[in-house]
C-alpha cells in the first residue's frame, strides 16, 4: 500500500468534523462486512512516480477515490462534504513521511445506490469524489 493511505486515513480519524459523523469508521480499501454506517473508505485509481536521479526530491501524484457510505442519501453527503472540508486541511502538513503537497478535487460527487442483497430493506447510499493529491513520499 502507498504511504499515502494510511496517513489520509490517520488524518480524517482524528478530523472533528468527520468523526463527529462516522467516528473511526474509515478505511481502505473496502468496508468490512457488517460495519455500523456511515463510514468511509479510499482506495488508490492511480499513482504516478516521478523519481529523481540527480539528487532532488521526489514527489508522487495519487488519485484517490473516497467513498461515503451511508443509509441515506442526506448521511452519505453529510459525510462526503465533511472528509472535502478535512481534506482542504491537509496542505503542506507532513504525516510520519509523507508530506503533501497539493490536493485538488479531480471529479464532483458521483451518487451511487446499492440494493440491498440480504433480503432486507438496508438499502445502502454512496457519495463518491475522487481527489488529485501530489506528495513527498520520505520513506
Amino acid at each position: 500500500m502507498s504511504s499515502l493511505l494510511p496517513q489520509l486515513i490517520s488524518k480524517l480519524k482524528a478530523d472533528a468534523g468527520v468523526s463527529a459523523l462516522v467516528g473511526s469508521r474509515v478505511y481502505a480499501d473496502f468496508v468490512p462486512e457488517d460495519v455500523e454506517k456511515p463510514c468511509v473508505y479510499m482506495y488508490i485509481t492511480s499513482e504516478d512516480s516521478t523519481d529523481s536521479i540527480i539528487g532532488m526530491i521526489n514527489f508522487d501524484e495519487a488519485r484517490v477515490r473516497i467513498e461515503a457510505v451511508g443509509t441515506s442519501r442526506e448521511s452519505a453527503d453529510n459525510v462526503s462534504q465533511a472528509v472535502r472540508v478535512a481534506l482542504n486541511n491537509l496542505l503542506s502538513t507532513s504525516y510520519s513521511g509523507t508530506d503533501i503537497q497539493g490536493i485538488s478535487q479531480a471529479t464532483g460527487k458521483i451518487h451511487l445506490v446499492d440494493i440491498p442483497n440480504d433480503g432486507t430493506d438496508r438499502w445502502q447510499f454512496r457519495t463518491s469524489q475522487s481527489f488529485l493529491i501530489t506528495y513527498h513520499p520520505f520513506d
